[in-house]
């Protein structure tokens, strides 16, 4: 298991957005078979680093108009 001191600051907001994204989700309804249930957690999981990295880019960005 990942220890939390190895989590940098993208896997730390891709769990946070992660979170949402499930619940979402749930709301939505979950597909029934277990591939569609695979594709579903992956399609999850791609979105929520692609958030994450969204982020990293505006916090660099603010970043380098602070200075």
């Amino acid at each position: 298991m990942l220890d939390v001191k190895e989590m940098d600051l993208r896997d730390w907001f891709a769990g946070q957005v992660l979170n949402a994204l499930i619940l979402k989700h749930h709301t939505e309804g979950l597909p029934d078979s277990p591939f569609q249930q695979h594709h579903h957690a992956h399609t999850a999981v791609h979105e929520a680093y692609v958030y994450a990295d969204e982020m990293m880019r505006e916090r660099a960005r603010r970043s380098a108009e602070a200075t």
